[in-house]
């Protein structure tokens, strides 16, 4: 994403656009980061968890291929 940033330059639509992708595919950036907490604080808070319906399909994927072992879950 930084040499996407540094190709497209700092005009506000490459920015908002780079803030976007790196938001949609939690991707830390200079202009973006994650911030871990349980779900029970999502719901406290009101806050919508984005990634979670995300995660599912990427959890799915990786057992149905073999990927996601007892280890790394």
């Amino acid at each position: 994403m930084e040499a996407l940033s540094d190709y497209l330059g700092s005009d506000s639509d490459s920015e908002q656009a780079i803030t976007d992708i790196s938001m949609a595919y939690s991707i830390v950036t200079k202009k973006t980061s994650l911030l871990v907490v349980e779900d029970d604080v999502f719901i406290q808070h009101g806050i919508d968890q984005v990634n979670k319906q995300r995660r599912a399909i990427e959890r799915k994927s990786a057992e149905s291929s073999g990927r996601l072992t007892a280890v790394n879950v």
